[in-house]
């Protein structure tokens, strides 16, 4: 039986956490103008971060949401970080110019597992940008790999403190089993990683964090599980 759980575990090998940073000045939404501003991803080989990371500032190529950021920037950040963020987003690529090292660094190996914090609003962004640049590349690009640490699968009970051994629990409220949702800090406060320096304006800083979270996570779930959430259907 042990030897079979080191067997599965092995097989899951390699997860690319992923996390984008968007524009908000249509309601979250592509389709009305909307588009990602930063994109990051950080590699994770048997649930340890291996060190290899993808980050991409993005420019919009849109002036208009160039000074919606900045205002946005200009009232959540200190002055010089939201001075040095819009510079970076303004002096940054478009999505086209990146897009092939962004699938270079998440496809090179097929068996890859995306790892996301919300799929729907990942989906969404991502399938947009692709599809406008050809419908090769959005075939290339391994959604059917993707998993959401948040709304998936909190459903299935993943999050919720009584899926933990019970000494971890000792001193910890448990989690609704109803909760349909976890807030990006909630998940990594429940997998105890600090989120005490995040701003929540750095695609690459919330992936390190949320690939932190997946790991501490694995420690506590058997081999066979974490093989059944790599074998997920994607759900549309």
């Amino acid at each position: 039986m042990f030897a079979r759980k080191r067997k599965i575990a092995d097989q899951a090998s390699r997860s690319v956490v992923l996390v984008i940073k968007t524009t908000n000045s249509h309601n979250y939404n592509p389709k009305e103008g909307d588009r990602i501003t930063q994109i990051a991803c950080v590699e994770m080989m048997n649930g340890n971060l291996t060190g290899k990371e993808f980050n991409a500032f993005i420019n919009p190529n849109n002036q208009q949401l160039l000074t919606a950021c900045g205002e946005n920037y200009r009232q959540n950040l200190r002055q010089d970080e939201a001075t040095a963020l819009l510079s970076n987003v303004t002096n940054a690529p478009t999505f086209k110019d990146i897009q092939p090292l962004l699938l270079a660094f998440i496809s090179h190996d097929p068996k890859t597992t995306i790892i996301v914090h919300q799929k729907k609003h990942a989906l969404h962004f991502l399938r947009h940008e692709l599809d406008a640049h050809g419908n090769n590349e959005l075939v290339k690009f391994p959604m059917e790999s993707m998993i959401s640490k948040s709304a998936e699968l909190s459903h299935q009970g993943l999050y919720h403190a009584g899926q933990y051994p019970a000494e971890i629990n000792s001193n910890r409220e448990k989690l609704s089993s109803t909760r349909t949702y976890y807030k990006f800090d909630d998940i990594c406060k429940e997998l105890n990683v600090s989120t005490r320096l995040r701003t929540g304006y750095s695609a690459l800083q919330d992936a390190t964090l949320l690939a932190k979270a997946e790991r501490n996570r694995l420690t506590l779930v058997p081999a066979d599980q974490q093989q059944a959430e790599v074998n997920r259907p994607l759900k549309k």
